[in-house]
């Protein structure tokens, strides 16, 4: 049988919890069971738990020790005969047919290949339908007081039940997991690790959500930054060196902010932020403390020493101005035109009414 090999870590940890919660439970279950059938003088069934017990030992060992897909082939299958032989003992009043139900979803779950799968789910339902149908015409091989037999059944089924619950809540984990991932992937920029375009206008969607239900004034000035003659420095130096100015930008602009403050690398040479600040006389000056900071550093790759200046349209918004993202981005993208056309390297503000 082959198994699949793990490519993402966090997939192959969850698998391993998941995977552990399982056999741990099983053990302890076998461990009582064992020593259940033991006191009622059983000796067959005691055998049958305490060697089954025993391989689930195995199964835990061999999934500390990362061989996953064989664990839970010893597993699925000491638990699958413990299932059937129990089943043949003791008649179908003491439920134990019903683990085979938890070991189909356990297949299921499993990380074999789907030919696999699909040959061991048709193996399971087999020797289910081969047990219950003898037991059914035949009974069971040994007689036992039916306060225990139904003892047996309410374990089975509580047994059952946390199991597939236990599957099921792992599969919504890692659906959830996947959506989570898919949205950061989807708002983050691959270069800078920045949230990007898509990020800014779902942060803008949540500020107007929580404009809407607080009476808390937030005034914000909107900064539209662009690189200054950025196409000179991929054309002298390469794309390399140019992503690489970029990635130092965005760790010098994430400094700058304050709480709650949003950054988003919106397109090529363009970063956004949105800053809370009091007034435009502040707004001015953050933005101009920025374009200061960047203008006197000299940036240093290898042999490579670049100095990189920015221009930044701002558009300081009161808290009672009701603009849409679009109309809001276009305002600053005009100021920022006006800083580059008037010279670059500098702050063109604007507040509105």
């Amino acid at each position: 049988m082959k198994f699949i090999k793990f490519i993402d870590e966090r997939q192959k940890e969850e698998y391993f919890k998941h995977a552990n919660i399982i056999y741990l439970v099983s053990f302890v279950a076998g461990f009582l069971l064992t020593a259940i059938f033991a006191l009622l003088n059983l000796f067959p069934a005691t055998i049958a738990a305490f060697v089954t017990t025993f391989v689930v030992a195995i199964a835990i060992i061999l999934n500390f020790r990362s061989f996953y897909g064989l664990a839970s082939l010893i597993f699925i299958s000491a638990i699958s005969a413990l299932a059937a032989t129990f089943t043949l003992m003791l008649g179908l009043e003491s439920g134990f047919q019903y683990l085979f139900l938890s070991m189909s979803l356990l297949i299921v779950f499993a990380k074999w290949d789907n030919v696999w799968k699909i040959i061991a789910i048709i193996f399971e339902a087999a020797i289910f339908l081969a047990v219950v149908i003898y037991v059914f015409y035949q009974g069971a091989f040994m007689s036992i007081d039916s306060l225990y037999l139904l003892s047996f059944l309410i374990f089975n089924i509580i047994t059952n039940i946390l199991a597939v619950t236990r599957i099921a809540y792992h599969y919504l984990t890692i659906a959830r997991k996947a959506e989570n991932t898919l949205t950061e992937f989807a708002e983050t920029d691959f270069l800078t690790k920045l949230p990007n375009r898509a990020a800014f206008h779902s942060f803008v969607n949540k500020m107007k959500e929580t404009s809407s239900n607080t009476d808390v004034v937030q005034n914000l000035v909107l900064l539209m930054i662009d690189l200054d003659n950025f196409k000179d420095v991929n054309d002298l130096h390469g794309h390399s060196i140019g992503d690489l100015v970029l990635i130092e930008m965005g760790k010098i602009f994430k400094r700058s902010l304050k709480e709650n403050d949003f950054l988003s690398r919106y397109g090529g040479e363009e970063f956004v932020i949105v800053h809370f600040v009091d007034d435009k006389e502040k707004a001015f000056l953050y933005a101009d403390t920025l374009r200061e900071d960047i203008e006197s550093r000299k940036f240093r790759f290898g042999e490579i020493d670049i100095k990189i200046t920015i221009s930044i349209g701002a558009l300081f918004k009161p808290d009672a101005c009701i603009l849409s993202c679009e109309d809001v981005l276009g305002e600053a993208d005009k100021l920022l035109y006006q800083a580059k056309k008037s010279g670059r390297n500098r702050v063109i503000i604007k507040a509105l009414d």
